[in-house]
């Protein structure tokens, strides 16, 4: 019954366009004969010379990056060098959804912990950033844009968080007209649900 309901849950994302299948670059120690997680993975941070860097985040400089960017990889498992290989697997796109995801995560104020609605609604974003060299501009023409907030985020950027995504592409045209770039903070609707390792949830395993 859970095999069942799991493939009809699993096929009826993909009926609606929320699964993709992407080919992407994943640290595997030649030795262990196997794919790391990211916390398995250390190196030297690109931006802040760390030498004790996650995969593709540092916890000292606070800025993520690509895993193709770490120096001097190392695996936590063996003393061999991991090498990034490419992996298939499928992603989950919940920036579609993002709108009525918000919607329904706000209702949640008095059924969830006051920290975990915070947490969440920290995490389901729907904004852009842009370099802070522009904010002098930003702040004339903030009052054009649509109903935000803003605040300072790492890597010297500055970010505009809206209610809607029809909003925040109405604001990014705004910000384009005006000479500033901006680039969707939607990083964290797009995520894999399949592993090349051994453990997770009934969905883990090779795609």
């Amino acid at each position: 019954m859970h095999e069942e309901y799991s493939q009809d849950f699993l096929r009826r994302l993909f009926k609606n366009g929320l699964l993709e299948k992407r080919i992407t670059k994943q640290w595997y120690d030649p030795k262990m004969n196997r794919f790391l997680q990211d916390r398995f993975v250390r190196g030297t941070c690109p931006n802040c010379g760390n030498t004790e860097a996650y995969s593709d985040e540092c916890d000292v400089c606070a800025s993520s990056f690509d895993p193709s960017q770490l120096k001097d990889p190392r695996s936590q498992l063996s003393d061999a060098k991991p090498e990034l290989k490419d992996t298939a697997h499928w992603w989950l796109d919940m920036w579609k959804v993002a709108d009525p995801l918000k919607a329904w995560i706000e209702t949640k104020q008095k059924s969830w912990r006051s920290a975990v609605v915070q947490e969440v609604i920290n995490t389901v974003l729907i904004g852009c950033r842009f370099e802070n060299v522009h904010e002098a501009k930003y702040k004339e023409i903030k009052d054009t844009l649509p109903k935000h907030k803003s605040r300072y985020v790492p890597g010297k950027k500055v970010e505009c968080l809206f209610d809607t995504k029809a909003d925040l592409a109405k604001a990014q045209e705004v910000l384009e007209a005006a000479g500033i770039p901006s680039f969707v903070t939607d990083k964290w609707g797009y995520r894999p649900i399949t592993r090349d390792v051994s453990w997770g949830d009934s969905c883990s395993g090779r795609a």
